[in-house]
């Protein structure tokens, strides 16, 4: 039986926090932005496919709701706990760290009956994403691209001195693929 990761964060602007989870953040020139500590924020979903994880599915609350959770349950392919806190580029300061779970205006508004979760559903369209970026990662020719799979993996992740639109450009003008385009309009 593979193992699952289960998380559960609440997001300080659920929309913001898609969008990133989807697309990373980038400048007003379409560069993904750095975090602190020199890592491109290249989102939770390119994030993800850098650790090669081969399922995943995801939950949220709508953004008016007075619960804000995100949940998202994994097939993990480490050993080893990998918190995304600290390990997703640009994660800990789109999430709530002071045990809150949204502003609702009573504990009343945040139970329905009793029950916070129930604000959570699921988001095909965010499995979807995953997928066809799973699917589109699969299509690419390492080698006619001149990228060594580590590389890929390492880039994906936002790690210090990689740079994903350059990765993607070679992708693109060597393959004619396009791996990570922009998406919106999943809220």
């Amino acid at each position: 039986m593979p193992d699952v990761e289960s998380l559960a964060y609440s997001p300080l602007d659920m929309v913001q926090f898609l969008d990133f989870v989807v697309n990373g953040i980038k400048d007003e020139n379409g560069n993904f932005k750095r975090d602190e500590d020199d890592r491109e924020i290249t989102g939770v979903i390119a994030w993800l496919h850098g650790r090669e994880v081969p399922e995943a599915h995801f939950f949220a609350s709508a953004p008016d709701d007075p619960v804000q959770l995100f949940v998202s349950v994994i097939q993990p392919t480490e050993d080893e706990v990998v918190p995304w806190m600290d390990r997703v580029p640009g994660f800990r300061h789109m999430v709530r760290v002071d045990g809150k779970i949204g502003d609702a205006s009573s504990f009343a508004a945040a139970s329905v009956p009793g029950n916070p979760l129930s604000f959570v559903v699921h988001r095909p369209d965010l499995d979807a994403i995953f997928n066809q970026t799973k699917e589109a990662i699969a299509k690419i020719n390492l080698e006619e691209a001149g990228i060594k799979k580590p590389e890929l993996l390492r880039t994906l992740m936002g790690k210090r001195g990689t740079n994903l639109n350059a990765l993607l450009s070679r992708v693109k003008d060597t393959q004619n693929l396009d791996i990570l385009a922009a998406r919106a309009g999943f809220m």
